[in-house]
């Protein structure tokens, strides 16, 4: 009995110390917020918010470290730290669509949902990673905003000629990150590098030179743990010290004498075994804002160290790294924000089959891929069955998700279909991207179409952007670029839908665009497989008659090996979802010039369709009302109608008055000219004709003989 009462006193001591320790680290956070002061507090700025339950165990396993993380982050950080106690504010929870916990998001200014935390790792490192990832996407005045004093120390050092000779010639056992400026070893150096603008006679006079100073400094700040674990290291070179290296390399511009509008180079140099040197292409960062730069770069190295290593992985590896999925969830089960900007291009092999000079094209392949502006990774792997189970998966989840009517009917083709467009000898290539059921596939019969390098290449730009984009001033010319490749479509299509970035609102908006991408996916294709399976139906009777009609057995063989036109493959019809946050319409309308789109009646939760070629659009659906969110199948039915050619949409571009002038200036000037010569002609043919009175058939006159 008195082993009892001092066990039950124990854990009575035990609960009155960890309630002390809780309240004690209640007390180092503010209160959480209420559906009273949510919006009014989340009114301006940046916000990094935890929604959790008091009763959750792994809410009370992060607390410690989100009190850290609240205690080294002050205001100047850029973003303020906030709680949400879900069982004090349920309201408020089911109006931001909260389902599990703890969940972790990112808000800007007027409470818009900019980012979900899914990390599963919950440290003061990922949620400054998050945090600060996030402020460098969506904080407009990130370059003006940070303490110079913070990039003292950093692992950035001048690299002197002979070092850089071994560099260029593969002799290094640690990647490293070398930025090229147009200066000499006395005017940028160890010693001054970091100086302040007014204390450094290169940055004052070209304020170019000290913006890209500060995003180089960024950028190692962003990739210090490469650093640290020495996997990476940071230098820059002064070509105007090193000319003859600089000019070889194609770096002549840096040599000039104005320093005004140059741009540094960034290299990433890898070990001889992992291709040696990748180029940054300078057009991939021109025109875009601080933190953007600062985020591709950051990006662009971290993905092409992965791509350089190109080690043999397991599928479901890759799939889990770049947040492919097998299944989607439906629209009552949406929480997050999923991340849809990872595209994987994998090679797969067979591991009973596989010869060295399958891996050759991957070499060919890293600076193509570098050269992509989109998150595109580069993998190898002999993992064949995991491949095709993923395949497989997702054909059979995406027939559950998508609903397609006469089921039993579909069964039947869906089975031949998904055969028609994956079967493969090996390696075969296939196009993973985040949060999709639909997995492009490089279709090879022999070892020479798999090695070429130009297929290949087209398979990889035919497929690299994601699944869904979001489009912003900054990336409007991927989105809809000014010209058109030989590989692109004029019938590739843009389904632009409008947010607020509310939640719930947000959600429909993804759940709307992920439902119309795979109905239209799997439409599209199935046009394809009928035609396919026509053309070869075409193509089998034509070799019975011919082998009724006793043809060749070399024109038979002919006759089998003539390819089918049709591919799934081909841009033709494809479609990218898009979203737009409504703020932003008109300022992305205007720079796109579509000056006949009425913007004013469009409103939060309406669909745009607009080619993204063409200049066509259509905002109404087959009755003649708005496109929105909440009519999947009216907009599905839309691009059924356009696929077959019946519907042409709207002009969105109106051309300008001075363009049109000259336009029928040039009209003008051509029926002129046509004018001019046929009246000259008209003349020639009377005089002719007048020439020609009274001769006979051979020219000669009445009394005329031959000699």
């Amino acid at each position: 009995m008195i082993l009892l009462i001092l066990i039950s006193y124990f854990l009575l001591l035990v609960s009155a110390n960890e309630n002390e320790s809780s309240n004690d680290l209640q007390s180092r956070v503010p209160p959480p917020l209420t559906l009273s002061n949510f919006d009014n507090t989340l009114l301006k700025g940046f916000h990094m918010v935890e929604f959790y339950s008091p009763y959750c165990h792994h809410c009370q396993n992060l607390f410690p470290t989100w009190v850290e993380f609240y205690e080294s982050n002050p205001e100047s950080s850029g973003y303020a730290i906030h709680q949400v106690d879900c069982v004090v504010s349920g309201d408020l929870c089911d109006r931001e669509g909260i389902r599990y916990f703890p969940m972790i998001r990112f808000y800007g200014p007027n409470s818009k949902l900019l980012a979900s935390m899914t990390s599963s790792s919950r440290t003061i490192d990922t949620l400054n990673e998050f945090a600060n990832e996030q402020l460098l996407i969506w904080n407009e005045e990130g370059d003006s905003k940070f303490n110079e004093d913070d990039f003292v120390g950093l692992q950035n050092s001048m690299i002197d000629n002979s070092e850089l000779r071994k560099v260029l010639s593969g002799d290094l056992e640690v990647p490293k990150l070398i930025s090229f400026w147009p200066t000499s070893n006395d005017q940028l150096n160890d010693s001054n590098f970091q100086n302040k603008y007014n204390a450094h006679a290169i940055f004052k006079n070209s304020e170019n030179l000290y913006n890209f100073r500060n995003i180089w400094n960024f950028v190692i700040r962003n990739l210090h743990k490469f650093g640290e674990e020495h996997k990476l290291e940071f230098h820059y070179v002064n070509c105007k010290s090193n000319a003859a290296l600089c000019g070889s390399l194609g770096f002549s511009e840096l040599l000039n004498s104005n320093l005004k509008n140059l741009t540094p180079r960034i290299v990433l140099y890898l070990p001889k075994s992992n291709g040696n040197s990748l180029f940054l292409k300078p057009s991939l960062i021109k025109n875009r804002k601080f933190n953007h730069i600062v985020k591709f770069i950051t990006n662009w190295t971290y993905r092409n160290l992965i791509n350089s290593e190109l080690q043999d992985l397991k599928i479901n590896d890759i799939k889990n790294f770049i947040g492919a999925t097998t299944k989607l969830k439906d629209k009552n089960d949406i929480s997050d924000i999923p991340n849809y900007s990872k595209v994987a291009f994998i090679q797969v092999n067979d591991p009973n089959t596989q010869v060295l000079e399958d891996d050759i094209i991957l070499d060919h392949l890293l600076q193509p891929v570098a050269d992509l502006d989109s998150e595109v990774y580069l993998f190898k792997s002999t993992d064949k069955d995991g491949a095709l189970k993923l395949l497989q998966d997702q054909e059979r989840n995406l027939i559950d998700y998508i609903k397609i009517d006469e089921q039993s009917l579909q069964d039947k083709i869906s089975e031949k279909l998904f055969i028609s467009r994956t079967r493969s000898t090996f390696p075969m290539f296939i196009a993973l991207k985040s949060s999709s059921l639909y997995t492009p596939v490089y279709q090879s019969f022999t070892s020479k179409e798999i090695r070429d390098t130009k297929k290949v290449l087209s398979f990889i730009r035919s497929n690299y952007l994601p699944m869904i984009n979001h489009l912003s001033d900054d990336n409007k010319y991927q989105v809809f670029p000014k010209r058109m490749s030989p590989l692109n479509s004029k019938t590739e299509k843009i389904l632009v839908s409008i947010t607020d970035f509310q939640p719930k609102q947000f959600f429909e908006v993804e759940f709307y665009m992920s439902k119309v991408y795979h109905k239209f996916q799997y439409l599209r294709n199935m046009k394809i497989f009928q035609k396919i399976d026509k053309q070869r139906n075409e193509k089998h009777e034509e070799v019975n008659r011919m082998k009724l009609n006793d043809a060749t057995s070399d024109d038979i063989i002919d006759k089998l090996r003539e390819k089918i036109t049709e591919s799934y493959i081909s841009t033709d019809n494809n479609l990218f979802p898009v979203y737009l946050d409504l703020d932003t319409l008109s300022k992305v309308a205007s720079s796109l010039n579509w000056n006949k789109l009425d913007i004013q009646k469009y409103k939060v939760g309406d669909s745009i369709l607009i080619s993204r070629f063409t200049g066509q659009y259509w905002d109404q659906d087959l009755r003649g009302r708005q496109l929105n969110i909440e009519n999947i199948d009216e907009t599905v039915n839309l691009l059924k109608d356009i696929l077959k050619n019946k519907n042409s949409g709207k002009s969105i571009t109106r051309q300008s008055i001075l363009l049109t002038i000259f336009q029928v200036w040039i009209l003008l000037l051509v029926i002129a000219a046509c004018l001019h010569y046929y009246k000259r002609f008209q003349i020639k043919r009377a005089q002719q004709n007048e020439k020609m009175k009274g001769l006979g058939i051979l020219g000669l006159s009445a009394d005329s003989k031959f000699d």
